[in-house]
């Protein structure tokens, strides 16, 4: 499955273009990230707001993220094999449950 994302974003910025959510382009619904990156761009210019009203759960997405892959990192630095507590996908689950309610609820533009 990640060949087939990588192979969908290559596509796409070949073209000069941000790939649209796979999600959204087959089934025309959005991905629980859908909007995320766009909500990072807003709050990076200070408009709050529209970081919200984009994806409201970008910044603890993107903050959990980092710190999985900061833990992982860390483990290997040790030179520990690189494991996360089994808590970790519970959350990840649902936090992606959440986000996705969200997103389908939220206004089809944010998609």
């Amino acid at each position: 499955m990640g060949v087939v994302w990588l192979g969908w974003n290559i596509v796409w910025i070949v073209q000069g273009m941000p790939a649209p959510s796979m999600l959204t382009a087959t089934v025309g619904l959005p991905s629980p990230t859908t909007g995320g990156t766009r909500a990072v761009e807003a709050l990076a210019r200070g408009n709050i707001a529209e970081s919200l009203w984009l994806h409201p759960l970008a910044v603890p997405i993107g903050l959990f993220w980092i710190g999985c892959f900061a833990a992982l990192g860390w483990q290997a630095i040790r030179r520990r094999r690189p494991t996360l507590p089994s808590w970790v996908l519970k959350t990840w689950i649902a936090v992606f449950g959440v986000a996705w309610v969200i997103k389908l609820a939220s206004d089809p533009a944010t998609w």
